[in-house]
């Protein structure tokens, strides 16, 4: 059986996955075995832990995927907003942490990710937060970033 998680979920329950929120911290080790798990979706969750958690989450995802498991991150990203709203993602809506491509870049292969394996991509059927915000806004604000093991 292959193992797929949808972590900080909320509402975006995905068949076939094991979808959790607020019943998994994320500040703390995965309830997984090393090498168990295919994929794991954590969509607007790691901006709501410390850059210290966010990247010792990073590790245990590292840890728990199967060669060839992927993660991918959605995280708010300021690049394409306008000031009102890069100010609006920095203070409201309880995030601890900013992210870029490049500081998520670099904390994945801390983590150890093969860095050629770290890509961009766009929307997926798994991604969930353009239901809460919309669409173009979503597209807007989201940066998608996967990285294989």
């Amino acid at each position: 059986m292959s193992i797929k998680l949808n972590v900080g979920c909320g509402g975006n329950i995905i068949e076939g996955f094991i979808n959790t929120d607020a019943e998994m911290d994320i500040t703390q080790p995965l309830p997984y075995a090393n090498g168990s798990v295919s994929f794991i979706l954590a969509e607007h969750v790691i901006e709501h832990v410390s850059g210290p958690d966010g990247f010792r989450f990073m590790e245990e995802c590292f840890r728990v995927l199967k060669h060839g498991g992927i993660l991918r991150l959605c995280v708010p990203e300021l690049a394409r907003l306008d000031r009102p709203k890069r100010k609006d993602i920095i203070t409201n809506h309880g995030h601890v942490m900013v992210y870029n491509m490049t500081n998520i870049k670099d904390m994945l292969t801390t983590a150890g990710f093969d860095r050629q394996l770290i890509v961009k991509t766009k929307a997926r059927n798994t991604d969930g937060h353009f239901k809460v915000i919309g669409k173009h806004l979503d597209d807007l604000e989201t940066l998608r970033v996967e990285a294989t093991k």
